[in-house]
């Protein structure tokens, strides 16, 4: 069955937007280059192509044969479209020249082939009556249900309705057209692998020789599509890039998957790779309102991408919601088993750690947005609330998992063997690079014994305790000052990445920069720390909470977090502004 003129002048639009793209403008607080890559073309032609789809009377659609597969890059192209409108943050940078440009095109047009030898594999199969879809009528055989259950459920993933995991079928890829941003540490072929180093710096992919990630290719074989390449600190360290935050401008968006955390709450897209040797998902997530899944150490190899620190990084995602996080988990993570609801297995148990790790939150907002948090858990019927008393070496714990970043970070940049090394990177990775140099074997391996060490004992705490996961404020407080040049302190997350566990971290409330938690007795007044936010004393910051579970046991985690996210959005009644983040289900919900 041949589509019609209309459909396929269509389809030649979005190609021809995805080829070549332009700004038009940015806001007074966004540079170019800020978030994403280096290509100074972007979204005209995607706007082109929203005109186009927009004259494209709704009944031919009907008509022509065009199930919810295609109707779901259509609806990709509006929503880049909005992002591209409300929120520019460097988008000169989403697509690269020639030949990233010339990548796009190919990915987008062999999707779009993919989908329709799909349908026409459906039609021409013996699946009576159900190839050509009718304005407004039902389809009448089993065939033709099955068929409008792989639309639906695609156009769920692409947000566009309810959908589960088994309705997106083989025919249909998992993320088949989802825009995908990429961390700079991730080699993706036709772009350069900087690492966010300052300028002067060979590319990363020139030293290495890098081939490309096997988390891209995972993620093509799932029908993603690769926008481009997001902005990071300095090989995953201090020095903090331009990106700013798009909740706030003044404050920090955090690090060092600033650039991923950014372009996900801007809207541009659900999904961003990151990763973390600290808190570099789990801080950028807290403080952009958004969802970040670091997965356990080791479950997902970093072939193809940059390592400073082997015995300490793990590569997962920023995504909008729980929801998202899960479907990259099963598209990307090798022998992703889904589990049942964790709502059959309620009451679920959380553990809070009694020890001096809550005890570095700040008095005011962001502790007490927690305990209001615990409060609603305490009197839930779905929730049992324990504490654990762990951590008590929280000191110690900082001080190895630092000694063996250091050590790696030193071997890492050494090996480049690069000349005048010191005159290529900011004072800060310098100063651990030199760090590095002066820690001794016996300390290296008393670091990752510790590391071990300190698995086992939260684990058995766990068991013991009968606790899913633990949970914790997924920051100290709220995202400090930009003009500070700090992405915030890491240390709620250090002992879960010390000890490779799994997190979860998702958005708990947004709160007034100058007062406490939304509810609170004490809302309007400042009880935190002194801290110079004289440009942001109007602006309302995010706070979030991380969930750590059990090592390898990442699909209950997930589970538990995605009740968790319902909960929330049910009590705290919180308008996030991430355009992506409430999947269908929660969004009825609240």
């Amino acid at each position: 069955m041949q589509y019609s003129c209309v459909s396929d002048d269509a389809c030649d639009a979005v190609v021809a937007a995805a080829s070549r793209q332009r700004v038009d403008g940015k806001k007074e607080h966004v540079q170019e280059r800020e978030t994403l890559g280096r290509n100074p073309e972007a979204w005209r032609q995607l706007r082109e192509a929203r005109r186009a789809w927009q004259d494209t009377p709704e009944e031919v659609f009907a008509r022509s044969g065009w199930s919810g597969v295609r109707r779901a890059a259509v609806a990709a192209v509006h929503r880049a479209c909005d992002a591209a409108e409300q929120w520019e943050p460097g988008l000169g940078a989403l697509l690269a020249e020639d030949a990233r440009r010339s990548r796009m095109l190919g990915e987008l047009k062999g999707a779009l082939a993919r989908a329709g030898a799909a349908e026409e594999e459906v039609r021409e199969g013996g699946q009576a009556g159900c190839g050509r879809v009718e304005a407004g009528n039902e389809d009448n055989d089993g065939s033709g249900q099955e068929d409008e259950a792989r639309a639906e459920g695609l156009m769920g993933l692409m947000g566009g309705g309810r959908a589960s995991e088994t309705e997106a079928t083989a025919e249909v890829p998992l993320l088949l057209g989802v825009p995908v941003a990429v961390k700079d540490l991730v080699h993706v072929d036709g772009f350069s692998t900087q690492a966010g180093a300052l300028l002067g710096f060979p590319a990363l992919d020139s030293v290495l020789w890098m081939k490309e990630g096997e988390i891209i290719q995972r993620l093509r074989s799932a029908g993603a599509i690769v926008l481009g390449k997001a902005a990071m600190t300095e090989f995953a360290y201090r020095h903090p890039s331009r990106t700013r935050n798009p909740l706030a401008p003044c404050v920090t968006p955090g690090g060092s998957s600033s650039g991923s955390a950014a372009v996900v709450a801007a809207g541009i897209c659900p999904l961003a790779l990151a990763s973390q040797t600290c808190a570099s998902i789990s801080r950028p997530a807290a403080f952009t309102a958004t969802v970040g899944f670091k997965p356990s150490h080791r479950r997902l190899l970093a072939h193809g991408c940059v390592s400073p620190s082997p015995s300490l990084d793990q590569f997962g995602v920023i995504a909008a919601s729980v929801r998202w996080a899960a479907l990259w988990a099963q598209a990307v993570l090798p022998g992703w088993q889904s589990t049942p609801c964790a709502a059959a297995q309620a009451p679920l148990c959380v553990a809070i750690p009694d020890g001096p790790l809550v005890e570095q939150c700040e008095e005011g907002a962001a502790r007490e947005g927690f305990q209001q948090l615990l409060t609603w858990m305490r009197t839930s019927r779905a929730w049992r609330v324990v504490s654990l008393p762990c951590l008590h070496d929280l000191q110690r714990i900082k001080e190895s998992h630092v000694a063996l970043m250091a050590f790696e970070y030193a071997h890492f940049l050494d090996s480049l063997s690069l000349p005048d090394l010191p005159s290529l990177v900011s004072p800060s990775l310098m100063e651990l690079i030199l760090a590095g140099r002066d820690v001794t074997a016996e300390e290296v391996a008393a670091a990752k014994a510790s590391c071990l060490a300190l698995r086992h004992g939260l684990q058995q705490q766990l068991r013991h305790a009968g606790a899913d996961a633990f949970i914790v404020p997924a920051a100290t407080g709220f995202p400090p000052p930009f003009h500070q040049g700090t992405t915030g302190d890491p240390i709620m997350s250090i002992p879960w990445s010390h000890a490779g566990l799994p997190t979860v971290t998702l958005p708990l409330a947004l709160a007034p920069a100058t007062g406490t938690a939304p509810g609170s007795a004490d809302a309007g007044t400042h009880k935190g720390r002194a801290r110079d936010r004289t440009e942001c004393m109007e602006e309302t910051l995010p706070l979030g909470v991380t969930l750590a579970g059990m090592w390898n046991e990442d699909e209950m985690l997930m589970d538990v977090a995605m009740e968790l996210e319902r909960f929330i959005a049910v009590h705290a009644n919180v308008a996030n502004p991430c355009r992506y983040r409430i999947p269908p289900d929660i969004r009825t919900a609240s």
